[in-house]
C-alpha cells in the first residue's frame, strides 16, 4: 500500500520549511503504483454516483464550478476506504507530524469537506485560504494533504494546483495533478491556493484527488482568527 519508512523524513521536513510561498512538499509515487491504480479504477466506477451528487445538490458559482465531493466514508469503495483508514493510523499521522513539525496532529473522522473530490470539464476553483475551525469539534485546521488521480497529465489540461504569496501579486507555484502525487500543505489565513485556471481534459477524463485534513486543539498565537470559512480571493477577472 504505502510503505512510510522509506521516506526521509528529515529531509523533507527541511523541504518543507523552505518551500515557497509558504510551508508544502510535494511527494511523487507516494503509494505503491498497484495500489493507486485501484484506487483510481474505483474512483472512475464513482463517477455515475458523483454525477447524481452534483445534479442534486451542487451548485456553480464563480469561485467553485463543477467540482463535487464525496466525504460519507460509508459510501466509499473498498480501496478508498482502505486508504482513508491508512491515512487515520498512528503512523500516518507521526509521518505527518515528523514532515511538518506540528505536534498533536488528529485526522478528521467526519472528513468534513474532504474525501474524494472530483472536477469535470471547465471546472475551477478560484484562489483562497479555508476554513480554518472545524465546524463540528472546534479544533484548528493545520494541514492538507491532497493525493491526486489524473494519468498521463498535460499541460493543456491545466487545473495545476496554484500556491501564491499573502499580497497575491507575485506569480504562483504551480503543481501539476500528477497522479500518485502527495501535496501537504499548512493551512492558516494566508495560505492561498486553488486551480483557478479550468480543467480543459477531454470531458470523459475528470481531475480526481482524495483531501485529507488534519487537526490540533491549538494552535500558535499569531496564527489564530475568528472562525470563518474560505476566504476567496480575487484574481483572473473573475466577478465574484
Amino acid at each position: 500500500m504505502c510503505d512510510l519508512s522509506h521516506f526521509n523524513t528529515n529531509e523533507l521536513h527541511s523541504k518543507f520549511m523552505n518551500e515557497k510561498p509558504f510551508n508544502h512538499i510535494v511527494i511523487d509515487n507516494f503509494l505503491n503504483n498497484d495500489y493507486a491504480e485501484k484506487i483510481l479504477a474505483e474512483l472512475k466506477l464513482f463517477d455515475l454516483l458523483l454525477d447524481d451528487e452534483y445534479n442534486t445538490r451542487e451548485k456553480d458559482y464563480a469561485v467553485q464550478s463543477k467540482k463535487i465531493g464525496l466525504s460519507e466514508y460509508h459510501r466509499f469503495g473498498p480501496m478508498v476506504k482502505s486508504f482513508i483508514d491508512l491515512s487515520n493510523t498512528p503512523e500516518f499521522i507521526h509521518f505527518l507530524e515528523k514532515l511538518t513539525g506540528i505536534t498533536e496532529i488528529e485526522a478528521d473522522p467526519h472528513l468534513y469537506g474532504g474525501g474524494i473530490h472530483r472536477t469535470k470539464t471547465g471546472g475551477r476553483l478560484a484562489i483562497h485560504s479555508d476554513f480554518n475551525i472545524h465546524p463540528k469539534t472546534q479544533k484548528h485546521r493545520r494541514i492538507n494533504a491532497l493525493l491526486y488521480f489524473n494519468k498521463d497529465w498535460k499541460p493543456d489540461y491545466k487545473g495545476e494546483l496554484e500556491l501564491w504569496e499573502k499580497d497575491m501579486n507575485s506569480s504562483p507555484v504551480r503543481v501539476p495533478p500528477f497522479f500518485n502525487r502527495l501535496v501537504v500543505f499548512r493551512i492558516t489565513d494566508d495560505a492561498f491556493h486553488g486551480h483557478p485556471d479550468p480543467w480543459m481534459a477531454p470531458e470523459h477524463i475528470p481531475r480526481y484527488s482524495l483531501a485529507l485534513y488534519y487537526y490540533t486543539e491549538d494552535r500558535p498565537e499569531e496564527e489564530k482568527a475568528a472562525p470563518h470559512m474560505a476566504l476567496w480571493q480575487k484574481r483572473y477577472n473573475i466577478d465574484y
